[in-house]
């Protein structure tokens, strides 16, 4: 099933799948052809393609799947963030546990809206998908690479 927008086809025809996700505009946010997860770089993507698919020659893959080369302003952008910080963007402090709100409300008289919100709060912000504990949210966070990272350490001012 596409990660972007839900489009779904047999198992068994990887054809029609590829074809839908070159609809997607891929320099915005790269999607993996094999499974339809969203990431924010190419590089991310590659990465997945290696470790999870186990494709070898991934420029060529992704060539033959209709997604272009990462030009080089990509590729800086990709760097800084693993280094230095981008023009316009400033560190958040990194939370402790001990600051977290807690997500689940303890009070056995929540509202129906209270819990819907609590629900909410276990979506992944890269993909939408909803989860039932913040620890499967964190382990599926870890498949977007550099979107998590992001998304945790900083923040356009």
């Amino acid at each position: 099933m596409c990660a972007k927008c839900g489009f779904s086809c047999p198992s068994s025809d990887k054809a029609t799948f590829k074809s839908h996700i070159q609809t997607h505009n891929h320099k915005q946010e790269p999607q993996c052809p094999e499974c339809g997860l969203c990431f924010t770089v190419l590089n991310a993507v590659k990465r997945h393609l290696f470790a999870l698919h186990k494709i070898k020659n991934i420029d060529e893959y992704l060539a033959e799947n209709g997604m272009a080369e990462e030009d080089e302003e990509e590729e800086e952008e990709f760097d800084s963030v693993l280094g230095e910080m981008l023009p316009g963007m400033r560190p958040l402090p990194l939370a402790t546990r001990h600051q977290q709100a807690p997500l689940v409300n303890t009070d056995s008289r929540i509202s129906k809206e209270q819990a819907d919100d609590d629900l909410d709060s276990l979506e992944c912000n890269v993909c939408y998908r909803s989860f039932d504990s913040e620890a499967n949210l964190k382990t599926h966070m870890r498949t977007h690479g550099m979107a998590f990272i992001r998304s945790k350490r900083y923040k356009p001012i």
